[in-house]
């Protein structure tokens, strides 16, 4: 049973009642300021997503730009040569001067710019016939050799030339004949070596000649050449095949508008130059055209100038009378 007076029991109540207030208001304070705190959390997510964003598109920005000054403005490296101590390869073709002065180390013989050698016919490529080159093209060497020393000299000059990368082939062997050839062709150079034996002597000394001459002389002859062999009449000889020396000599007629042509031409018989060579004559007419005359190894009969063309062609050439006795000049 409570004693306490109404009045303060009243007072007690209300006393009770504000505490309660009181503490219900701070309360509701207190949510409010966390509801406050919340909203505002919730505000600046959204911004703080966008400054990220935006942080982010500006960071990959610059990423994107030092990738690409990277890989793609790269400055290449300069590249470093390394010196070598190998000398390049030289490119200097064989001539045939070279060849003979080399052969000549060995054969000490004489060398010839205008050679008595005449060099064994070749047949170029891409022609069908065979050319022999003109002997001031020549460059040979003579030498006389000493009979036991003969085959020793054959051998020293071979393994010189195919040191220098000819190869050879023997045309004819000095045991079976009075003369052996022995031919070496490299891609610029092409030269025979004779031996010839003292005639009816075995131990007489040998005489040796060995003349080069350069492919490209060979070539440049072959083109001149051509021309003459589509129009000479005998290319089906059977034992022999067409040989030409040398260029072509052409000269102007005295009648104008017509040329003449005179050229070396022989046979071909087992790689060799046959016997019986003359000269063949060819003419031009007024519309460039040539024609083959004749061949010969002699002066020509006057009576062998037969039709107009032809004498215009050789007209005040020297020709012979007909019983052969005096010398006398194409007439039209």
């Amino acid at each position: 049973m409570n004693n306490r007076p109404a009045s303060q029991s009243a007072q007690l109540v209300d006393n009770d009642h504000a505490i309660q207030d009181l503490n219900n208001e701070n309360l509701i304070a207190q949510t409010q300021n966390e509801l406050v705190i919340e909203k505002k959390k919730r505000r600046s997510k959204p911004l703080l997503v966008v400054v990220l964003a935006l942080l982010l598109v500006a960071l990959g920005g610059v990423a994107t730009l030092l990738l690409y000054k990277q890989y793609f403005e790269k400055q290449p490296i300069p590249t470093q040569t390394t010196s070598s101590s190998t000398s390049p390869v030289s490119s200097k073709k064989l001539t045939a001067a070279d060849t003979i002065n080399a052969v000549n180390e060995i054969l000490r013989g004489t060398v010839e710019n205008e050679s008595t050698a005449m060099l064994q016919p070749l047949k170029v490529a891409g022609y069908d016939f065979y050319t022999g080159i003109d002997r001031n093209k020549i460059v040979s060497i003579a030498q006389s050799v000493p009979a036991n020393d003969a085959p020793v000299m054959r051998a020293k000059i071979t393994k010189l030339l195919k040191e220098k990368g000819f190869s050879d082939s023997t045309l004819n062997s000095v045991d079976d004949m009075e003369t052996s050839t022995i031919r070496y062709a490299e891609a610029d150079v092409v030269c025979s070596l004779l031996d010839t034996k003292t005639y009816n002597n075995p131990a007489g000394p040998h005489q040796f000649v060995i003349g080069c001459g350069n492919m490209s002389d060979y070539v440049s002859t072959a083109k001149a050449q051509s021309p003459f062999y589509g129009i000479y009449p005998n290319k089906s000889d059977v034992d022999a095949t067409v040989l030409f020396n040398g260029i072509p000599v052409v000269k102007a007629s005295s009648t104008q508008g017509y040329q003449t042509a005179q050229i070396g031409v022989s046979g071909v018989m087992d790689g060799q130059i046959g016997m019986g060579g003359f000269a063949g004559l060819f003419y031009q007419t007024p519309d460039k055209v040539w024609h083959y005359f004749t061949g010969t190894q002699g002066l020509i009969p006057c009576s062998d100038y037969a039709g107009s063309d032809i004498k215009k062609a050789y007209f005040g050439t020297d020709c012979s009378s007909a019983d052969g006795k005096t010398t006398q000049k194409v007439s039209l």
